[in-house]
């Protein structure tokens, strides 16, 4: 947010807002510095393009470091000297599943349910199959919801293959909106969403296959995804709001709406129900 503000009037204000943010997000998880690349390309764009302005933006730049590095780094720099955890440690923690091929790995999409399988609980195998246990993490986390509540199921099928389409559709807006030119976002906005987007998935991928463990394979470690994926997915509602006159756009229009719904629908009554289950 304070990178999109600033983007539009630079301040030294928004500057420290950035700074703070990234800074705090990266003293929680070291993975906050994944946005970091977005916004210096954001940085970069307006110091070329107003050259007259540099020592301006070379002061924000520099009271930017001064504040995120010491706020993001002090956390990992004091574990290191304590306790000499090196730094981006991750433990060797959950189920392993490096036994099995790459390929298998990306393109083996057989599957018995939509929750994740573990030797655990009794399933065949651990879930290796990484688009697939990213579909399925993002809905139910690592827990077979079912256990102990099998009328869960068919609510959680419908759930699974609501969000599939959801996905398919956020991700066609998303291309549909980098190359059309739109009043919704403009300029070099639409390439820090795009490298962010694209640098959180090659962290992610390239995280599975370091840490080749079930849970490396969360959902959770790449949710601003679902956030920029759902922006403009309500861009393309708006533009179809606008000329759902025409026959295609009414179709897509009642389309994503039906959707919407229908996910609503259905994640409200797996939690409700898995509650009800609890209680």
């Amino acid at each position: 947010y304070f990178t999109i503000v600033w983007y539009q009037k630079p301040s030294m204000g928004r500057v420290i807002g950035i700074a703070i943010s990234i800074g705090c997000s990266m003293m929680a998880k070291v993975s906050g510095f994944l946005i970091a690349p977005a916004i210096a390309l954001v940085f970069l764009d307006r110091w070329i393009c107003e050259k007259e302005c540099f020592k301006k933006y070379l002061g924000q730049f520099f009271v930017f470091g001064l504040i995120s590095l010491p706020l993001g780094l002090w956390y990992p720099i004091r574990n290191f000297v304590k306790f000499k955890v090196p730094f981006n440690y991750t433990p060797h923690v959950g189920e392993p599943v490096g036994n099995v091929s790459w390929i298998q790995r990306i393109f083996d999409m057989r599957t018995e349910k939509v929750f994740v399988s573990l030797l655990s609980n009794q399933d065949a195998y651990d879930e290796y199959n990484i688009p697939l246990t990213l579909l399925k993490t993002a809905m139910f986390g690592e827990t077979d919801l079912s256990i102990g509540a099998e009328y869960i199921i068919p609510f959680a099928n419908l759930l699974f293959c609501i969000n599939i389409v959801l996905v398919l559709l956020s991700l066609g807006a998303m291309g549909y909106y980098f190359i059309k030119k739109t009043a919704y976002i403009k300029g070099m906005l639409k390439w820090f969403f795009l490298l962010y987007y694209v640098v959180m998935m090659l962290f992610y991928f390239q995280f599975n296959f370091s840490m080749p463990y079930f849970s490396s394979q969360d959902f959770r470690y790449i949710i601003p995804t679902a956030i920029i994926g759902a922006m403009f997915l309500g861009f393309l509602l708006q533009d179809l709001e606008i000329g759902k006159e025409k026959g295609k756009n009414k179709f897509f229009l009642s389309l994503i709406r039906l959707m919407t719904g229908l996910f609503c629908f259905s994640s409200f009554a797996v939690y409700v129900l898995l509650i009800m289950n609890m209680g």
